[in-house]
């Protein structure tokens, strides 16, 4: 009876094992918020450049002539994670129209989520 007891009473290494047990959960948490962040400051970034060559579009014909340049302009103005953004760039009523789309691979050290990004803007022409 008293291997048991002393046995059981020990508590050599306790913390150890419970660290072990936690820190898989913790570095997981850790690779998840830099990945959200990184998420965030892309669809920031593509709104970003959305908005401003709509803007450029509608507001300096010089520099944003078609839909060409305005393209260009926006790929210029993006500056997020990935590498696969594109961008459309049309008139409509509401004057010119880009539509901006992006894909992020959410990793969470286990799983590789991609997460799909969109953002319209629209401005009217400028009157002169």
């Amino acid at each position: 009876m008293r291997f048991f007891h002393r046995l059981f009473s020990n508590r050599h290494g306790q913390t150890a094992a419970e660290f072990a047990l936690i820190l898989p959960c913790l570095v997981m948490l850790t690779i998840g918020t830099i990945n959200l962040c990184a998420m965030l400051y892309t669809y920031t970034s593509l709104h970003f450049a959305v908005e401003d060559s709509a803007r450029c579009a509608s507001v300096r014909p010089g520099t944003c002539s078609n839909s060409t340049t305005v393209n260009t302009y926006a790929l210029t103005r993006y500056s997020g994670v990935t590498t696969d953004q594109n961008f459309v760039v049309s008139l409509k009523p509401c004057g010119y129209e880009v539509i901006g789309t992006a894909t992020y691979a959410f990793s969470t050290g286990l799983v590789n989520l991609p997460v799909s990004m969109t953002a319209k803007a629209c401005r009217a022409q400028a009157v002169n």
